[in-house]
């Protein structure tokens, strides 16, 4: 069975032979891998189930002392964050796209490596990634704190840019479909630790109407929809797969709950990734009730916050 095979029966709900892995890295990661391999051809050595039949990365452009341009024009100051940055420049300066104009979706640049990328990873599920595929894409546009405020201010603005940019990626997935891939990965970070950055009634509002064209234009093509999004956005899972014809989501905790059953374990202990646990008794304290009866008769299967250590400090 081909890795491609592998996950086409993940995604059919359908027992796989194993479990399936594809990595991605920060750029500091991603260097010690290529130190320690001795190649830039991690997704070869590393066995990736996923290929992405797409170039986003190579689009931007150098501009010197850590500042890169976008294809929209956004640039970002990566002397901090290597990886992403943050956009300094907003494009769009007040709530209106006149003077705007989007780059073209079916440049070169997005899809001239494809047919190698297809060839050096003959056997994997092919993917065409859209990172910032339709909220991160506003507010890098816009600025942050103005796409907040323009929620509440100018709606028409946001529904129209929103529009825009779903308009845009329809482009592009129409050409990224005369290729020979199997589904399309949207970016798009819409949780923060708790809740979603914008709250649900403005998602359901303002987003969630242009996730159902894109989206649906993938599924009505027989392909696959894969996204990912960081955050909290676990309120938004039933819409996501009945509304919006979700086929797949990328998140570390899912990846956890599924080694954690392969590997045989009766419970599995999350931490965030900025917390450090210095408590010796945190596995005994985290578990601790699990499995009991409830006053209402139900069972703790999991619990989630702060516990408190031997020495009556929350954690």
């Amino acid at each position: 069975m081909t890795k491609r095979e592998v996950i086409r029966q993940v995604l059919a709900h359908q027992r796989p032979p194993y479990v399936p892995w594809s990595l991605s890295f920060t750029l500091e990661a991603r260097e010690k891998l290529e130190r320690h391999y001795g190649t830039t051809d991690l997704d070869t050595v590393l066995h990736h189930h996923l290929v992405w039949a797409g170039n986003p990365a190579g689009s931007f452009i150098d501009l010197g002392n850590h500042h890169v341009r976008d294809p929209f024009g956004a640039i970002w100051d990566r002397s901090v964050d290597r990886d992403i940055g943050n956009v300094v420049n907003p494009q769009l300066t007040a709530p209106s796209l006149a003077g705007y104009r989007f780059p073209d979706p079916t440049d070169g640049i997005f899809f001239d490596e494809v047919p190698a990328m297809l060839a050096r990873q003959p056997d994997s599920f092919r993917v065409f990634p859209i990172g910032f595929s339709l909220y991160e894409r506003a507010w890098t546009l816009r600025g942050m704190e103005n796409l907040m405020m323009d929620f509440i201010e100018n709606p028409g603005f946001v529904r129209e840019l929103l529009h825009a940019i779903a308009d845009y990626n329809l482009a592009q997935i129409r050409h990224a479909l005369t290729y020979d891939i199997d589904g399309i990965y949207f970016g798009d970070d819409w949780g923060q630790q708790q809740g979603l950055q914008m709250g649900p009634d403005l998602w359901h509002e303002f987003i969630q109407p242009e996730l159902v064209r894109m989206y649906g234009a993938v599924r009505a093509a027989g392909k696959s929809v894969l996204i990912h999004s960081c955050g909290d956005v676990d309120e938004l899972f039933e819409d996501l797969i009945a509304g919006v014809s979700l086929n797949g989501y990328g998140a570390v905790r899912n990846l956890g709950l599924i080694w954690s059953q392969v590997l045989g374990h009766d419970w599995t202990v999350f931490v965030d990734d900025d917390q450090v646990v210095l408590d010796e008794d945190f596995l005994q304290c985290a578990n601790d009730g699990q499995g009991q009866t409830l006053p209402d008769g139900s069972k703790l299967l999991a619990k989630t916050g702060y516990y408190v250590d031997r020495s009556g400090n929350y954690q």
